[in-house]
């Protein structure tokens, strides 16, 4: 079976006069264990200059449905432009399909394309990563492979700052995002249907680069946090508050240790930096699988 999310089929549209497909979340989860299901997040065929713009569409049939993508440009499409959107395949499968180049796509750039298998995208044949995406199609020279902390498998909504901010091209055509809120043209905006607003500082953890999650630590062995930090703002910034928290849990309102700390230097706009708290966390005995989270204000 196969379920879709957006189908645009048979639509006659020209240069002036286009169809645009913009600030759409669309978050297609199915049964973990059922891998004959195949998802299509967005499924276009048949139709001409069609420009997908500002969305976020995330495909999770299953934890092993390869057969699913994210995003589908069928052999009869044509002229259709695909720019800052954010696209994301779980569950395996392809996150950017384009059956047969030629007069399909004519621009496709800005994008995040974000996978969790072997397969990655197929421009007339597979491609396993984003840079022989780019061999192949000529394009995406400034798409990326960012991985989504989505605030849930329904709410696409980014909990933290990542390098999807501010790494969007600014579009006349779409003005606000999904929520009404204005999409910036300086710096620049979000790629995706949510544009990250900034509360206090503009500048934000897009990394925890230490302690690793791939690796087992001991019980009170001291443990090192390091960070990357990026001044999402047009002006630059000379300081910043860094807090580290360790919870057993990311829900738990209370923390096992809570460090905070200043950076002082010169971080330009739209520049990252790496910051080592000189604190060290020790975490106790049953700590396995707990988790970090840092935040800069």
């Amino acid at each position: 079976a196969v379920r879709k999310g957006i189908d645009i089929k048979n639509s006659t549209f020209d240069m002036i006069n286009p169809l645009l497909v913009f600030n759409n979340a669309v978050s297609l989860t199915g049964p973990a264990t059922n891998s004959n299901i195949a998802y299509i997040g967005l499924d276009v065929d048949t139709s001409n200059y069609v420009y997908i713009y500002y969305n976020t569409i995330r495909a999770q049939a299953s934890n092993n449905s390869s057969n699913s993508k994210t995003v589908s440009i069928g052999a009869s499409a044509t002229n259709v432009n695909i720019r800052n959107n954010n696209f994301e395949n779980a569950g395996k499968g392809y996150v950017y399909y384009v059956a047969s180049p030629g007069t399909q796509v004519s621009i496709s750039n800005n994008n995040n394309y974000v996978v969790n298998g072997t397969r990655f995208a197929f421009w007339g044949a597979n491609t396993a990563n984003l840079g022989a995406l780019r061999t192949a199609n000529n394009l995406d020279l400034s798409s990326d492979t960012i991985i989504n902390p989505f605030v849930s498998d329904s709410n696409l909504s980014l909990l933290y700052p990542t390098e999807i901010v501010r790494n969007a091209e600014p579009l006349d055509d779409v003005p606000m995002d999904i929520l009404g809120n204005y999409r910036p043209v300086s710096p620049r905006p979000t790629m995706g249907a949510y544009e990250y607003i900034f509360t206090n500082v503009d500048a934000g953890i897009t990394n925890i680069l230490d302690p690793l999650t791939t690796i087992s630590y001991v019980e009170n062995d001291p443990l090192t946090v390091k960070v990357r930090v990026k001044n999402f703002g047009n002006y630059s910034i000379d300081t910043i508050n860094l807090t580290a928290v360790l919870k057993y849990h990311k829900e738990d309102a209370t923390p096992i240790q809570t460090y905070t700390e200043q950076y002082v230097g010169f971080i330009t706009s739209l520049d990252t930096v790496e910051y080592t708290f000189n604190n060290t966390f020790t975490p106790p005995l049953n700590t396995n699988g707990a988790v970090f989270n840092v935040a800069g204000f």
